[in-house]
């Protein structure tokens, strides 16, 4: 049958694009603080960080991601909402 997909691809393209939507999220928390002053979703910033952590560690090709958050943002991010609060 065309079209179908495997529980696997499935559930990959569900991973990838949860990545995609929490990365947008994150930004779009940050603008809210940065451009409007709303900070009510600060404390969403990091949990959503996390949840892309997490996902980019099943994915070989997403290791550099892995990476970046770990090392450079969700640290950065964690010193940076410390100042603000």
């Amino acid at each position: 049958m065309a079209g179908t997909l495997t529980f696997d691809a499935f559930s990959r393209a569900f991973d990838i694009t949860g990545m995609q939507r929490h990365l947008k999220a994150a930004g779009i928390f940050c603008r809210l603080y940065l451009r409007d002053g709303k900070a009510g979703y600060l404390a969403n910033i990091i949990p959503t960080l996390q949840y892309i952590l997490d996902i980019s560690k099943k994915f070989q090709h997403s290791q550099w991601l892995e990476s970046w958050l770990e090392h450079d943002i969700i640290p950065a991010m964690v010193n940076k909402l410390g100042e603000i609060r």
